[in-house]
């Protein structure tokens, strides 16, 4: 049996103003690989398996920012705890978005969705 943490929050952007038209949105993210499964790894390259969805299209972060990492192998594989923040790029009028994290396992991946308070 295995257990995960995941978690995932919209944080202020610290990236430079986007282009006209655009907005910056930053996910500050947890995923562990609680201790009594760690013989279980999975795929984990920030830029690759984390996308933001609005409706039919998904947008790649432009950065990540790793805060804290442990059983990372080869910058691929985690058997451990990933702390980051991931900064994407999207159009200005996106309200609503889901953050996808697709990686081993997980099929057509876990979704957090965001929603605009007052919509």
């Amino acid at each position: 049996m295995w257990y995960l943490s995941y978690s995932a929050t919209e944080v202020e952007s610290k990236q430079p103003p986007a282009e006209d038209g655009m907005k910056n949105i930053s996910i500050e993210f947890t995923f562990e690989v609680i201790e009594d499964s760690r013989s279980a790894s999975y795929l984990m390259r920030p830029k690759h398996e984390f996308t933001i969805r609005v409706g039919e299209e998904k947008y790649y972060p432009e950065n990540v920012t790793i805060l804290e990492v442990e059983g990372w192998d080869e910058n691929k594989y985690l058997n451990g705890k990933m702390h980051a923040i991931l900064d994407f790029i999207v159009p200005a009028d996106v309200e609503d978005f889901g953050v996808v994290l697709r990686t081993s396992g997980f099929g057509d991946g876990i979704v957090v969705w965001f929603e605009r308070e007052g919509r």
